[in-house]
């Protein structure tokens, strides 16, 4: 089992618990209003801090997923500007975990990648993937991306080989990766700014 559906279970697992624990929390009238809003307070603090860290990136999700590909690469690029200015920002992990990668700067320069790809910059883009695979050579974004940019080149061998390691990285288009989108699409709509 490949990294990334490690991933998909442990964060679904996560989901049910947590959904669980906030039903079984609701549902006890013995626990005080105080308690019930401190154990609120514990569990939303990690998404406060993450949302503000890491706000460029939810940005560029946010921009992308509005099909505003240039705001999308703006604020990507700020994310990872920002991210070589302070690279403590790379170690704060309050409850977060990518499926598809930990790695703040390879999901950046994937966005980066992918933003320029849309946009018809197929150097700048296969330059920004390229480097997201050196900082996460086991995220499967910026593989699948690769295989979207060798089709447009008419290039189907090179296609097909990014697309089967994107697949054995754990991406393959499927249901659960489009869960995921969408996931990943309400928490940037929540948590990004619009693409200055």
């Amino acid at each position: 089992m490949n990294r990334t559906a490690q991933r998909k279970i442990a964060q679904g697992l996560y989901v049910a618990v947590s959904l669980c624990v906030g039903l079984w929390i609701g549902t006890r009238p013995h626990l005080g209003l105080g308690i019930k809003m401190a154990m609120a307070f514990v569990l939303l603090i990690p998404g406060r801090i993450n949302s503000f860290l890491y706000r460029d990136l939810y940005t560029s999700l946010r921009a992308f997923n509005r099909e505003d590909h240039d705001g999308a690469h703006v604020a990507a690029t700020r994310f990872v500007d920002d991210l070589r200015r302070h690279p403590w920002k790379q170690r704060v992990r309050l409850g977060w975990s990518g499926i598809y990668s930990n790695d703040l700067a390879s999901l950046g320069f994937n966005n980066i990648g992918a933003a320029d790809l849309h946009c018809g910059r197929a150097e700048a883009a296969e330059r920004a993937l390229r480097t997201s695979i050196e900082h996460d050579p086991l995220n499967p974004l910026p593989y699948f991306n690769l295989a979207v940019l060798e089709s447009l080149r008419d290039a189907p061998d090179k296609s097909d080989e990014f697309r089967r390691r994107a697949f054995e990285l754990g991406y393959s288009g499927s249901t659960g990766d489009a869960i995921v989108q969408q996931v990943h699409a309400i928490y940037a709509r929540l948590e990004g700014r619009k693409a200055a």
